[in-house]
């Protein structure tokens, strides 16, 4: 007999920034108060003025970020601390049908699918399937260097691979990463993972694929509608990735049972914290726009 399904427990993150009607929330305004930006309340206005200060510049990536310095930096922390940003965000729900791990450079994808690993071994989670949305890129030869690859791999406990890891030093794509992680994890054999799917998605362009390009592909596989989805990020961008399949899936008239979770992952200067917060706000005012809520 086929266990009865708990209720799903929604996870929104869009409540701590903006109310359902598109308001800023106080830790917001605490935060643009902090930054020194001037707005007119309105998250329109509140959008232009932190794409214009706090986005990186095109064709950087987070870690090539310009570091600012910000006399108030204490406080300015604080405010992304109450925005729940340096937190680890674990799952409210057990079951799924796929468990989705978002692309990252080596390290993100490593501390994601470690995190999605000890979910499954610890049987807090439980999906059939592992899907892996990555982008057509190669690797960067600073940030993902075969030296860095070394060390972080001699970070993370034994147990997470099945035997001494292979094949690492033979990477050259953001493919490539997960294909060497599922050729050599350990699962227990009673792990409900039966399949792992890599969803590939190629250059837009002149631009590689951003979180949006890649679950779109995926849709276009065909995920049931209502589907339980557990999607892992890290906890810098779990809201901003959180917000980005809520408004893909408005654009596409898609629903799907799903939250976001992620490991705390590693701290990053102010300056790429507001990049992601400037982008965040971005996705979810883009989303009202799509509901009618704002117009």
């Amino acid at each position: 007999m086929r266990p009865q399904r708990r209720p799903w427990v929604e996870h929104n993150f869009s409540q701590r920034i903006v109310t359902k009607r598109g308001k800023p929330r106080a830790g917001l305004i605490r935060l643009l108060y902090a930054c020194g930006i001037e707005h007119d309340g309105t998250l329109e206005d509140i959008v232009q003025q932190t794409q214009r200060a706090w986005l990186r510049p095109a064709g950087l990536e987070i870690w090539q970020t310009p570091e600012k310095k910000f006399r108030n930096e204490a406080d300015i922390r604080a405010c992304l601390q109450e925005l729940r940003l340096f937190s680890q965000v674990n799952p409210r729900n057990k079951r799924f049908d796929y468990l989705i791990i978002f692309g990252a450079v080596f390290e993100g994808m490593l501390e994601r699918v470690a995190f999605a690993h000890r979910l499954l071994e610890a049987g807090k989670i439980i999906a059939p399937q592992m899907v892996f949305l990555v982008g057509e890129r190669a690797l960067d030869h600073e940030e993902e260097s075969r030296e860095k690859i070394e060390q972080l791999l001699r970070k993370y406990p034994k147990k997470l691979f099945a035997f001494p890891p292979s094949g690492w030093n033979k990477l050259t794509t953001e493919l490539d990463i997960p294909l060497f992680l599922v050729s050599n994890l350990a699962f227990s054999p009673k792990s409900p993972i039966k399949h792992f799917v890599m969803i590939f998605t190629a250059t837009q362009g002149a631009r590689r694929p951003n979180t949006a390009d890649t679950l779109l592909h995926w849709l276009t596989k065909g995920p049931e509608q209502a589907s339980r989805c557990l999607f892992v990020s890290s906890g810098r961008h779990v809201q901003y990735q959180d917000a980005v399949v809520r408004r893909v899936l408005a654009q596409k008239n898609y629903f799907l049972r799903h939250e976001t979770v992620g490991p705390a992952g590693q701290d990053i200067s102010v300056t790429a914290y507001l990049d992601i917060v400037a982008r965040w706000l971005y996705e979810e005012q883009q989303r009202l726009l799509l509901e009618g809520v704002l117009r």
